[in-house]
């Protein structure tokens, strides 16, 4: 998120607003005051770090065949 963050930055955009269904506390600490607006609807406390799939009820993993079948299943010609 940092990363893009920065890259958007360098565009001299006006403002950037950054949302996340979740993240943890240190990455909104890190990003709230290089950011306009900040929107993070899941808190992750850990120490060490999450599993974004820890902040989900429902979670699964998809293949890589998955993805690209998606992919060009929306691409727009």
């Amino acid at each position: 998120m940092l990363a893009a963050v920065k890259f958007v930055k360098r565009k001299l955009v006006k403002k950037v607003y950054v949302a996340s269904p979740t993240a943890s506390l240190s990455s909104i600490k890190l990003l709230h005051d290089i950011v306009d607006k900040l929107v993070v609807s899941n808190v992750r406390l850990g120490l060490l770090g999450f599993a974004v799939a820890d902040a989900y009820m429902i979670w699964y993993d998809i293949s890589d065949d998955e993805v690209i079948s998606y992919i060009y299943k929306n691409k727009t010609t």
